[in-house]
């Protein structure tokens, strides 16, 4: 090989490695490039994932209401909150509400017999009258009966009531040193009776008085369709 050959022969293993290097340059990029898309694809994923399920999946409206569902540990709630409204108009904070059942199975599974599905409390002028949740003492004892009861003592007292416990039979509470309480027994007081039957059902069977059924233990359910009644009316209002 003369001397020109050897000039041209290197000139063009030059271009070859040029070519070579380049090409894995390119190769390199895109590799760098896959991998940053891929983590972003991945820091989106994240982000959304946790966002589509918290305001499309897991939440829903009714009655007025925005609820989200929501775990905590092996328990399920459906939330919800609203604006809480003085006298003068003015929003003075927030009320949350956790509910165990879907309100819309509470919708479909409880009977609801109330005159414009109002729950209405007994006054005494403008003040409200006690609220006495009123107990079959015969009924089935079921395990959620208790915890049932609390919670609904509990949302009626941060409504502004005053709630007391009371027993339907007058021997049965005179025997246990307890309040009885029917309807008609006082004009000024609300009077809420819980009893077992053959059917889930709120019914209102006297002015400010009201029966609440359940079967099968269905307790909670009854008593939070009881509650909801009370939150779709101030969904409402306000």
């Amino acid at each position: 090989m003369n001397k020109t050959e050897k000039n041209e022969a290197g000139k063009e293993q030059i271009v070859n490695d040029e070519s070579l290097n380049q090409s894995v340059r390119t190769k390199e990029n895109n590799q760098l490039f896959l991998a940053l898309f891929l983590m972003a694809s991945i820091v989106v994923i994240l982000i959304a994932v946790p966002y589509i399920n918290n305001h499309y999946i897991n939440t829903f409206t009714y009655g007025g209401l925005t609820f989200q569902k929501t775990k905590m540990g092996e328990l399920l709630f459906y939330s919800t909150q609203f604006p809480v409204v003085s006298a003068t108009g003015a929003v003075i904070g927030d009320y949350a509400v956790n509910l165990r059942t879907d309100p819309r199975v509470l919708a479909e599974e409880v009977i609801v017999n109330v005159t414009n599905n109002t729950i209405k409390f007994a006054r005494d002028g403008k003040k409200f009258g006690e609220v006495y949740i009123s107990l079959n003492p015969f009924m089935k004892l079921c395990d959620n009966s208790v915890i049932s009861m609390a919670a609904l003592a509990g949302f009626l007292g941060d409504s502004g009531l005053v709630v007391k416990s009371a027993y339907t039979d007058k021997a049965f509470a005179r025997d246990h040193n307890a309040t009885a309480r029917w309807c008609y027994d006082s004009s000024f007081d609300t009077v809420i009776i819980v009893t077992d039957g053959n059917e889930s059902s709120i019914k209102e069977i006297a002015p400010d008085c009201y029966q609440l059924t359940f079967k099968e233990c269905n307790v909670l359910q009854v008593s939070e369709r009881f509650q909801l009644l009370i939150l779709e009316d101030y969904a409402q209002r306000i």
